[in-house]
């Protein structure tokens, strides 16, 4: 089994991170955890600081938004890097001033573990299974919404 990643950030069910023994769960601002997650979800590819400035910021001045970009990405340095045992910058890497990106190898999200589970159930071939591609045709099928509908909770009464 692998070992597990230095940071690890975990987007389903509210937005966490754990480096080490430590859980971040509060970040400078909303746009800061709004850039973090945003990483985390395209983990695989180097994004230009101009786009990230232009996605969080785009109803202010360009060099505002470049500003705010630079104090985010401080902050969350700050808050996600591992201990010192590890190399500084082995979780949010800048590619000289132009480039940011999360390093895959040392980052672990859930959200992208459960995109590749979900493939490779996809790839998978178990007769007599319904295929997970299927899964939202047949829960948000008009039968479905019936069956719903009868179990309206424990006690049987209707909610309102």
């Amino acid at each position: 089994m692998d070992a597990a990643p230095p940071c690890c950030i975990y987007l389903l069910g509210g937005l966490r991170v754990e480096v080490g023994n430590d859980v971040v769960t509060r970040f400078r601002t909303q746009k800061t955890g709004a850039l973090l997650a945003y990483l985390a979800l395209h983990v695989q590819r180097a994004h230009s600081r101009e786009e990230l400035a232009d996605l969080l910021w785009p109803d202010i001045d360009p060099e505002a938004a470049r500003a705010n970009l630079r104090s985010a990405l401080s902050s969350l340095r700050r808050q996600i890097e591992p201990p010192a045992s590890v190399a500084s910058g082995s979780v949010l890497v800048t590619r000289g001033r132009f480039e940011v990106y999360l390093n895959a190898a040392s980052v672990g999200v859930d959200a992208v573990r459960f995109d590749r589970a979900i493939q490779s159930a996809n790839r998978a071939t178990t007769p007599n299974a319904t295929p997970p591609t299927r899964w939202k045709s047949v829960l948000c099928s008009p039968r479905a919404g019936v069956e719903n509908k009868k179990r309206r909770s424990f006690s049987g009464r209707r909610r309102r």
